[in-house]
C-alpha cells in the first residue's frame, strides 16, 4: 500500500521486528552463546521467532545484499568447536566475545573468538551464495589460527 496506509504498515512491521529481536535476544542471552541448550518450550519459541522474523525481513535475498558484508558480533551458534572454546577459554584465558566477519565480494568468512590479553582463535572459510536460495550462503573451512598472548600459530 502507498501513502499513509503504507507508512503505517511499515511502522507496524518495524515495531514487530523489534519485538521479535528482543525475544530472540532474551532467548540467546539465556543460552550463553548456545552453550546451554534450549528446553522444548524455548526451542519452539526460538524456531517460531526466527520463522516470523525471516518473513518480515525487508531485505530481499539477504545473502546477496551488500548489507550482508561486515563485522558482526556472534551471539549464538551451534558450531560445537566454537562453543567449546567459548565455554572453556584458551589455556586459562576466559572468552571476552566472538565476532564473524563476512566479505561477500571476496568470498570470505572469519569467525574469531576473543580472549583476554589480545588472544584469539580464528577460523577462516570461503563463502558463496546459495544458487537456489538468496537468503542462504554456503561456506567451506579454509584455515585456523590461534594467538595466545604473544604466540601466534596456524592450526591444521
Amino acid at each position: 500500500a502507498e501513502g499513509p496506509l503504507g507508512w503505517l504498515q511499515g511502522l507496524g512491521s518495524w515495531s514487530r521486528r523489534r519485538e521479535l529481536k528482543e525475544t530472540l535476544q532474551s532467548l540467546i542471552d539465556a543460552s550463553n552463546y548456545g552453550i546451554l541448550p534450549f528446553d522444548a518450550a524455548a526451542a519452539a519459541e526460538f524456531d517460531a521467532t526466527i520463522a516470523e522474523l525471516s518473513g518480515l525481513n525487508p531485505t530481499p535475498e539477504p545473502a546477496r545484499s551488500p548489507l550482508f558484508s561486515g563485522e558482526w558480533r556472534l551471539l549464538w551458534t551451534t558450531e560445537k568447536e566454537l562453543l567449546f572454546a567459548i565455554e572453556k577459554g584458551l589455556f586459562g584465558l576466559p572468552c571476552t566475545g566472538s565476532s564473524q566477519t563476512i566479505d561477500a565480494s571476496s568470498g570470505t568468512l572469519e569467525n574469531r573468538i576473543l580472549f583476554e590479553q589480545g588472544s584469539y582463535l580464528s577460523v577462516g572459510s570461503s563463502l558463496a551464495e546459495d544458487e537456489e536460495d538468496g537468503a542462504r550462503f554456503n561456506f567451506k573451512f579454509g584455515s585456523c589460527s590461534l594467538k595466545w598472548k604473544d604466540i601466534e600459530v596456524p592450526l591444521p
